[in-house]
């Protein structure tokens, strides 16, 4: 559907920093998509709105889910390094995207865990986490690892 990124053809598994649980091998992946500018966003919302929808996300929650990606992508953008990774699957608990990036890391552990403050900004991870049933991010040697996962058969 989409093309594969080469580099990535499955996600290896790695440690979460508090050794809770595991990101697992991720396989089956629909879309693999380098993000490298603000431009090759569009191609991310659709590549979201296309695969959440194979999902049988609702409208809404398709809708939900092409926003929480696109908030997490120019995040890494802007944040990350100015690219990212992304790779879109559908599982039976429903659908997931990953977001890759290979920039400087969270200063901030907690970031979008609380609302942001009257600011320019700061509203990216807050808004994905609510929107999304999962949110992890875990912090690699260089840059982070967001999912983002909808489950099927919620509605918000």
């Amino acid at each position: 559907m989409y093309p594969r990124d080469p580099a990535r053809p499955e996600m290896e598994e790695m440690e979460t920093p508090q050794g809770s649980g595991r990101l697992p091998r991720t396989h089956g992946i629909l879309a693999s998509i380098r993000i490298d500018g603000t431009g090759a966003l569009r191609d991310l919302r659709q590549a979201v709105l296309d695969t959440a929808a194979a999902a049988q996300l609702t409208e809404q929650r398709v809708l939900d889910m092409a926003l929480a990606a696109n908030e997490i992508a120019t995040n890494a953008i802007l944040h990350g390094g100015g690219a990212a990774s992304v790779q879109i699957w559908i599982d039976e608990r429903g659908w997931h995207c990953d977001v890759i990036d290979d920039g400087p890391g969270l200063s901030d552990p907690t970031a979008g865990t609380r609302p942001p403050g009257v600011q320019e900004g700061g509203f990216g991870m807050w808004i994905a986490r609510r929107l999304c049933d999962e949110f992890e991010i875990v912090p690699r040697q260089s840059g982070l690892h967001v999912r983002l996962v909808a489950h099927r058969g919620h509605a918000r």
